[in-house]
């Protein structure tokens, strides 16, 4: 019997052990051939969220209305097959850019870069094609 089956009683709810219908004797407590047969199956599921943000100035427009951008959360890393929290920021209004990607199962440091947004060049979406 696979430990997350129960067989039991239909009628009185006795739990039983009864390995299968062939050789299914009546019920010991009320004589009933009657079974539930109850099987647990359990699943395990991981959630991971992240937020997109842009502060945008109203009095301008295109490129320029976005003084600041930024995403936190979690994302999936293809190079270690799991997914890792990140916090990024993309400030133009004080030239400031700054990342930090953690390991989110160890909470390790994998990545860290904080510059002043015009040195930061030919890194990730900013690599010219």
């Amino acid at each position: 019997m696979n430990p997350s089956e129960i067989i039991e009683c239909k009628k009185c709810g006795t739990i039983l052990n009864d390995p299968s219908e062939e050789n299914r004797k009546p019920c010991p407590k009320c004589g009933s051939m009657l079974r539930n047969i109850k099987n647990e199956i359990t699943e395990t599921l991981k959630v991971y969220d992240s937020i997109n943000y842009k502060h945008k100035d109203p009095t301008k427009t295109g490129k320029a209305k976005v003084l600041a951008e930024g995403f936190s959360g979690h994302e999936y890393s293809h190079s270690r097959k799991k997914h890792v929290s990140k916090q990024q920021l993309i400030d133009r209004k004080n030239n400031l850019y700054r990342e930090v990607v953690v390991d989110s199962e160890t909470g390790d440091l994998i990545h860290k870069c904080e510059e002043p947004l015009k040195q930061h060049q030919e890194h990730g979406s900013a690599k010219v094609s």
